[in-house]
């Protein structure tokens, strides 16, 4: 299925990649935060929706809900294609940052209320017991989806970074759920499979390497649906109990440590938290010199590595508490190294 499921990608770039020019779905340099060569079509997050609605339609994969709604997938299928509809739309006319956000929030309702992707558990995080949330558990879910929506579309700014850390957000779970004991063919985990094969496929093309005429961006749509994938998953693992809530820190670490510093930098300048800057992680590693290919090497590296202390504490079965304390310091280590690299580019300007 895995390879069935990247030709399939194949075919669907090769079908609506030449329809991007006449809906004006296309990416232009601005010689400032875009600065790629040439208008390149914004069509990824169109190409692995249809490519994900039609391996599911087509396969059992569906059979089995994730949750104990039985409408899970038609409510997931229908909430997943306003997304990316919506913000393929705001690829287009640029939607307000306000506008964004609140779109976010009411999709990741819909599947709260209609599909059951709720979050109740936080696990044991400081060593006095379970920690179960009622009130705010639709806040926190609603929170986790918005967080990951914007962490995967704060890092699409480099090709094929945000596909590279959607790989290693699912590769890593998909990890920790065997290290737990699911079985190979558990649903999520071939869920997950399927669709890293077709991210796989995105990743070359955003890279060229599938030749200029299949180049593609993932866009807003396309980020934002693979952070809202990740939510799902992630969510899910934790709750039906295949992962600690803790450890889905370790698959989606570097994008969300890097949308949170940021967003909350932004506040204390007295800015919106949602404006547009080069204050990305991405940004200002290139402001330092290095080129695209290294930024994208050294970010995808820090995911794998964090990839890396999830597993050893998946395997040791390390307290929860021990692990909140490794990610409160992962990071403070991470907002201070952030600050650095804004002192270091400022001395270059």
């Amino acid at each position: 299925m895995l390879v069935a499921t990247a030709v399939l990608t194949l075919v669907v770039l090769f079908l609506l990649n030449p329809l991007a020019k006449h809906v004006r779905l296309l990416d232009h340099p601005d010689g400032d935060r875009k600065l790629h060569a040439g208008s390149v079509p914004l069509t990824g997050g169109i190409v692995l929706l249809v490519t994900l609605l039609i391996v599911f339609a087509a396969s059992s994969l569906s059979d089995a809900p994730l949750t104990n709604a039985d409408n899970f997938w038609s409510v997931t299928a229908i909430v997943l294609t306003l997304l990316v509809l919506i913000h393929a739309i705001d690829d287009v006319i640029e939607m307000r940052a306000l506008s964004r956000f609140t779109i976010d929030a009411l999709l990741a309702f819909g599947l709260w209320s209609y599909a059951s992707v709720q979050l109740f558990s936080l696990g044991d995080l400081f060593g006095l017991g379970e920690i179960v949330i009622v009130r705010s558990a639709i806040l926190m879910t609603i929170f986790s989806f918005v967080a990951a929506s914007n962490a995967f579309n704060m890092v699409d700014g480099i090709d094929s970074l945000c596909s590279g850390l959607g790989l290693v957000c699912f590769g890593t779970l998909v990890t920790m759920i065997l290290l737990s004991g699911s079985p190979v063919d558990a649903p999520l985990v071939e869920i997950l499979l399927v669709v890293m094969a077709a991210l796989v496929v995105l990743y070359l093309a955003n890279l060229g390497l599938l030749g200029p005429r299949l180049r593609i961006f993932l866009g807003d749509a396309g980020a934002r649906l693979i952070g809202f994938i990740a939510a799902i998953a992630l969510i899910q693992a934790a709750q039906a109990g295949m992962i600690r809530p803790v450890m889905a820190y370790f698959a989606i670490a570097v994008p969300v440590c890097d949308c949170l510093a940021l967003m909350g930098q932004r506040a204390l300048q007295g800015r919106s938290p949602l404006s547009a800057d080069r204050l990305h992680l991405h940004h200002l590693l290139g402001d330092l010199g290095f080129s695209d290919s290294q930024v994208r090497r050294m970010i995808i590296t820090s995911a794998l590595g964090m990839s890396l202390f999830g597993f050893f504490f998946q395997i040791t079965n390390t307290p929860e508490w021990v692990v909140s304390v490794f990610v409160v310091t992962t990071f403070a280590v991470f907002i201070g190294m952030r600050l650095w690299l804004i002192r270091r580019v400022a001395t270059r300007a």
